[in-house]
């Protein structure tokens, strides 16, 4: 029965049986309910992988913030598949995992980076098992590779020091002078909220500022869960206090009137001061690792 369905499928899509890698077919089928290595093994002729993933591209993916990353990735490795004359989910083996694992290992990428390859390739997996019809059988064993974990790169309480004297004093010289954004620093490291949650602070969500029962209700980036309200510690009052002051002095809205962009630009001065332009996780996000 299988021979057979294999055969009617390469009599439709190629007019002949058997077929070689230099039959081409007679119309391009996006998609193939059912095995056919035979019938795909065409290179880089589209099949049920590359429709799995832009399903999850539309779908798993649409509105999250990696939206756009997932989708190069994930169609990076639809490529590579495809290429490799597996362009089906059904038809995929441990060899190909081991050959996209290899791939990316020759490149240099980290575990993490495969990770995410390989994480694109379960969601995508996931949503061709759960159409109607499904557009794959199996379940693709995947891996998770593991490897030595850099040391990822935190603001020292003495050189958080420096950089709050340097950006608020005008007469050090050091860097520009930018109380704002050292406030914005401050925020982060002793709160522990996100960059993106700090930028969309806004004078309503400090409460009893300069009391014993002082909170503060970031707004969620992720969850319903996240906007909870957090404890305003001892050490972000100041800050907070100037922030806000300077928020309703000059009629903002927002306590740091800042895109991403902008704040990422000012961190890279920052990040040039204490020597550490050239270290990759000395980024505007690692202020909430120092909290941590």
């Amino acid at each position: 029965q299988t021979l057979e369905a294999t055969i009617t499928e390469a009599l439709e899509t190629y007019g002949k049986w058997p077929v070689s890698e230099a039959d081409k077919p007679l119309r391009i089928k996006a998609t193939s309910h059912k095995p056919a290595s035979v019938v795909h093994a065409r290179i880089g002729q589209p099949g049920t992988l590359r429709e799995a993933a832009t399903l999850a591209v539309t779908n798993h993916w649409a509105g999250k913030r990696s939206a756009r990353n997932a989708k190069y990735v994930a169609l990076a490795m639809v490529d590579f598949f495809e290429q490799r004359g597996v362009p089906d989910l059904d038809d995929l083996k441990s060899a190909d995992i081991d050959a996209i694992i290899k791939h990316h290992r020759d490149l240099g990428n980290t575990a993490s980076t495969i990770n995410k390859v390989l994480g694109t390739i379960r969601i995508a997996n996931d949503v061709a098992l759960k159409r109607l019809p499904p557009l794959a059988t199996v379940k693709v064993p995947v891996p998770h590779v593991s490897g030595p974990r850099a040391p990822k790169w935190w603001l020292k309480p003495e050189d958080h020091q420096r950089v709050a004297k340097a950006l608020r004093d005008p007469l050090d010289g050091s860097l520009v002078t930018d109380t704002m954004f050292a406030d914005l620093i401050d925020v982060i490291v002793y709160e522990g909220l996100r960059v993106e949650e700090t930028l969309r602070l806004q004078p309503s969500m400090v409460i009893g500022l300069g009391t014993s029962k002082a909170w503060l209700h970031p707004p969620g980036t992720k969850t319903t869960d996240a906007e909870n309200a957090i404890p305003v510690y001892p050490e972000a009052v100041a800050p907070l206090e100037s922030a806000i002051a300077r928020a309703k002095a000059n009629g903002w809205r927002y306590l740091f009137p800042l895109r991403l962009r902008q704040a990422s630009d000012r961190w890279n001065h920052v990040r040039d001061y204490l020597g550490g332009s050239d270290v990759k996780t000395a980024t505007l996000k690692s202020l909430r690792r120092t909290f941590a």
